[in-house]
C-alpha cells in the first residue's frame, strides 16, 4: 500500500508491516517514508489520516528514523478504534504548551518580596554559655 501526499514537498509511505492488534484495540502499522527533507510528527499524522480516512485523534506516531544522508524513513503508526482506547494504552497525550511570557515575572515578584522580610530581620544577640556562667 503506498500513501502519497499531493503538497510540494512529496511524501510517499510504503507499508512493509501491517497488524491488528485486538489486546490494545488498535492497528499497527511500520513503513517507509520518502521524503526531500525530514518530515515533522504533524505532516506525517496529517498524510496518514488522509490515506486511512482516520481521526488525527486517534492516530500515535510512535517514531520516525533517518539514516545519515538517505531520504528514506522508517516510521512506526498505530491507529487506535477509539480515543477511550487510546487514552486507555497510551494515557493521556500531551498538548503542545503555548509559550508562557507573563506568568514568570508575575511569579518572580512574590518571590522577590518573600526574600525581602529576611533581609530585614535583624539578627539576635546570642549569648555565649560562658557568659550566660558567669551571670
Amino acid at each position: 500500500m503506498q500513501l502519497k501526499q499531493g503538497n510540494s514537498n512529496k511524501m510517499t509511505i510504503k507499508i512493509t508491516q501491517e497488524k491488528q492488534n485486538p489486546l490494545f484495540k488498535r492497528k499497527e502499522i511500520e513503513g517507509e517514508l520518502e521524503a526531500v527533507s525530514t518530515p515533522s510528527k504533524a505532516d506525517v499524522l496529517k498524510l496518514v489520516a488522509e490515506q486511512t480516512k482516520s481521526k488525527e485523534e486517534t492516530i500515535v506516531i510512535k517514531n520516525i528514523l533517518s539514516s545519515f544522508g538517505s531520504q528514506t524513513f522508517k516510521i512506526k503508526i498505530f491507529i487506535y478504534d477509539s480515543k477511550e482506547s487510546l487514552e486507555a494504552s497510551e494515557g493521556k497525550q500531551a498538548e503542545p504548551e503555548a509559550p508562557k511570557e507573563e506568568a514568570p515575572a508575575q511569579e518572580a515578584a512574590p518571590a522577590a518580596e518573600e526574600a525581602k522580610p529576611a533581609e530585614t530581620e535583624t539578627p539576635k544577640e546570642e549569648t555565649k554559655p560562658e557568659e550566660a556562667k558567669n551571670e
